[in-house]
């Protein structure tokens, strides 16, 4: 604990800068792991297996892992605060979360089986739940770290985990090329898991020699640790419900033939790299920041940097997007002509892409007051608000994808992100004038 210093006066621009650079470089190594896919394995009916199965983990994965490190910023600045031990608070979280994950992803097979008409044939839902299965120890490895990465930038301890994903990137790229021709699809499955056994390894490592905290193997649940499980149950509910709805969307498109899960999912991964490049450092030091001026200063201030974080990522959206609107179709056919993926497909994955592309700016914005509403512990809200989010996706899918194909699909998404960005914003001026 001696080794963490809060200091409230480091400037939130310096570590947003330096977050975001080595947030970009870990993150960008990331994206470009389903070009290597595309190049390597095109569009078809076993890499629609992959990735539905692949998104199904990242599914469940959200669940914990990415609630947990989103969640537990607030919890650990308090424990700071009051100089309590993180480790005891950390340790029951990560055996707990191993054990619950096993238990999802059993359940997460279930439903593989229950998806007759998903995929062509039983041969391919038999090769999603053996996909599933094959990926266990990823999956476990990514709710731990998500978990770790949480607790580093609440302490603002950014770098680490901002840079890590580079590492995982680099591993299960150079996995997939050197076992693709001998294992096919498997190679991703392996690459991804020795990958994300390497990210895990490295955190621990470097946490043990800074002696930030120590590991306990102890399942005692604190009173604040019962506090966040309350908290944090609402906000798991919310994320399963958001986490619903692109695999809604992936199911939805498998109807439209072969390669339509694939073109989806590329054309989303199109959209993640501007979203990497705004986000990727500003709101991993934001949270930590709003979380240390309501928590350890004032509402005023947590107002006055919500606001002005706000007005940031809507002026740096709107300047990002008008570039990429003019560019986005030289920039996809240069990053997809390459591979297995014949000219009609690069254009439906521009088609679903510019779909995504039109709720850019309300996302953003959402982004940041969705993160403020987290700090004020209003995950209740979040959660029925949620709620409502799926059941209005479901109904514009399928309107939409009647009209436009697969672009009816990205085109809901956006008109989702909008009415929520609106929401997001109106709710926390809401909650905030009612605090003491």
């Amino acid at each position: 604990m001696n080794s963490v210093r809060w200091n409230l006066k480091r400037p939130l621009v310096h570590d947003t800068l330096v977050t975001t650079i080595l947030a970009v470089t870990g993150k960008a190594a990331g994206i470009t792991v389903p070009f290597f896919i595309a190049a390597w394995f095109g569009a078809g009916t076993e890499i629609d297996a992959f990735f539905l199965a692949y998104s199904i983990i990242i599914f469940f994965a959200s669940i914990f892992g990415s609630t947990v490190s989103t969640v537990i910023v607030p919890y650990i600045v308090e424990l700071y605060k009051e100089k309590g031990d993180i480790g005891k608070f950390i340790s029951p979280l990560l055996i707990l979360g191993g054990i619950l994950y096993g238990c999802l992803l059993f359940a997460g097979v279930l439903i593989c089986r229950l998806l007759p008409g998903v995929v062509i044939n039983q041969t391919g839902l038999d090769r999603i739940t053996l996909i599933i299965l094959e990926m266990i120890p990823f999956v476990i490895f990514l709710v731990w770290t998500n978990t770790i990465d949480g607790v580093l930038n609440a302490l603002k301890k950014f770098k680490l985990p901002a840079i890590s994903p580079a590492l995982r990137a680099v591993i299960t790229i150079l996995i997939i090329f050197i076992l693709h021709n001998s294992i096919g699809i498997h190679s991703i499955i392996t690459g991804y898991i020795t990958g994300e056994f390497f990210r895990f390894l490295l955190l621990v490592v470097i946490i043990k020699r800074t002696h930030l905290f120590q590991f306990y193997f102890s399942l005692s649940i604190s009173q604040k640790l019962k506090d966040f499980f309350k908290k944090g149950v609402y906000q798991t509910i919310a994320m399963i419900l958001v986490g619903v709805n692109p695999l809604i969307d992936k199911i939805m498109a498998s109807y439209r033939g072969p390669g339509g899960i694939s073109i989806l999912y590329y054309a989303d991964r199109m959209y993640i790299i501007p979203v990497s490049f705004l986000v990727s450092g500003f709101l991993v030091t934001l949270l930590s920041y709003m979380s240390g001026n309501l928590y350890l200063e004032n509402k005023e201030k947590f107002k006055s940097l919500v606001h002005k974080a706000g007005k940031i990522a809507g002026i740096s959206s709107f300047i990002i997007m008008i570039p990429v609107f003019f560019f986005y179709k030289p920039v996809t056919g240069f990053l997809f002509s390459h591979g297995k993926l014949d000219p009609m497909d690069i254009i439906r994955i521009q088609n679903v892409f510019f779909g995504y592309f039109i709720g850019f700016f309300p996302f953003i914005i959402s982004q940041i007051y969705g993160y403020a509403l987290v700090v004020l512990k209003k995950t209740k809200t979040l959660m029925f608000w949620a709620l409502f989010l799926l059941v209005l996706n479901i109904v514009l899918n399928y309107i939409l994808m009647q009209i436009f194909d697969l672009l009816g699909l990205s085109l809901s998404t956006s008109i989702i992100r909008f009415i929520n960005c609106i929401f997001y914003i109106i709710i926390f001026y809401r909650h905030l004038a009612g605090m003491k």
